[in-house]
């Protein structure tokens, strides 16, 4: 008989609220909870499985602990499992992705529409992905940590992400997926990587500017999920501001527009911050030869840098995150084009007022 079988969904998620010090919990069930859940027995493992379909009113502590567990599982582990314990889980885990894609996990029990506690997006829109936002991001990052410990795994999850966008759920998922891919890796593993990302790069930003393009980041979440996962990728594959702004047009002025007017709303990140990272992080990269469209590139964003002087003076009074942003795209320009500010020319003159 399994000792363990006596480990219930229950008892799991009272354990999880108990670390979160949310209730007080007799220490004899916790350590039987901890040990049903190293063991991985069959219990523990209908355990995790019966978490991701709970229908307690918030379940999102116990769903991100289990994802969590899942992730740094398949982190520190992956290699010392046999091939058939990898093929089950990888099996499992791409079993859930699909099912948050179609939408066959999404609660039917409707919530008030109120601030979801953990991020700045609405119930209505959580209830839509299966998942908080937060319990989102760890299983993709678990999905993706097996597609980097896999053979050709980074190629397949960037194909699979930009086929499979036949719905604005789709759209939020693969985006999480390519973030994941290249923002959760160390530096180790991304040397080993450079190749694939530059590789796959080549399909991975045609893909973010045709969502542009096609207005399919209309809602201000996906449109801020689509520039992160530009950032990380611009950071990873070398993309410079030459090239974002002769490849990818309608997101280079989406990234200059939102320097002109100042962005009031409340949120833990303005899209202006990720924006004007985004620039910073193209004008560090360098490529030889120049490309033929540097030139006009750096004019453009000058231009706009100028002309929007009273926005950036609203945020240096009024919001120390975006203008720790904007300034740092400032002082990186005048970084990397610092002979041009040498010849003293009317706009070198009025950059370096904006400097001061």
């Amino acid at each position: 008989m399994n000792k363990y079988t006596e480990v219930t969904f229950e008892l799991f998620e009272d354990a999880i609220r108990a670390l979160y010090g949310q209730v007080r919990m007799n220490s004899t069930r916790v350590i039987a909870m901890e040990r049903g859940m190293l063991k991985g027995d069959d219990g523990s493992r209908r355990t995790d499985r019966s978490s991701s379909g709970s229908r307690t009113r918030d379940p999102t502590q116990t769903q991100y602990f289990c994802a969590n567990m899942l992730y740094g599982k398949i982190r520190q582990e992956w290699f010392g499992l046999t091939t058939g314990e990898q093929e089950a889980i990888q099996l499992q885990v791409e079993l859930l992705i699909q099912r948050i894609r179609s939408g066959s996990l999404r609660s039917p029990n409707p919530l008030p529409s109120r601030p979801c506690p953990f991020s700045n997006v609405d119930y209505p829109i959580y209830l839509a992905y299966s998942f908080a936002p937060i319990v989102l991001k760890r299983i993709c990052m678990a999905m993706t940590a097996l597609s980097l410990a896999t053979d050709g795994g980074c190629a397949r999850c960037v194909t699979d992400c930009t086929q499979l966008v036949s719905s604005l759920v789709d759209v939020h998922v693969s985006l999480e997926l390519l973030t994941s891919l290249v923002d959760d890796t160390d530096d180790a593993r991304k040397d080993a990587l450079v190749l694939e990302i530059t590789d796959a790069s080549a399909v991975v930003f045609p893909f973010v500017a045709r969502l542009f393009d096609t207005q399919q980041l209309s809602s201000d979440v996906l449109r801020l999920n689509g520039l992160t996962c530009l950032r990380v990728w611009i950071k990873a594959a070398g993309f410079s501001l030459a090239k974002l702004y002769s490849n990818m047009p309608a997101v280079f002025q989406a990234l200059l527009q939102a320097l002109h007017h100042p962005q009031t709303a409340p949120g833990p990140v303005k899209e202006v911050v990720v924006c004007a990272l985004i620039l910073s992080d193209a004008l560090e990269i360098n490529e030889y030869p120049p490309a033929t469209s540097k030139d006009a590139a750096t004019a453009a964003l000058l231009s706009t840098l100028l002309s929007c002087q009273p926005t950036i003076q609203y945020y240096l009074l009024h919001d120390a995150q975006v203008a720790h942003a904007i300034t740092t795209l400032i002082s990186t320009l005048g970084e990397a084009e610092l002979d041009w500010l040498v010849l003293g020319s009317p706009d070198a003159l009025a950059f370096s007022d904006l400097v001061v």
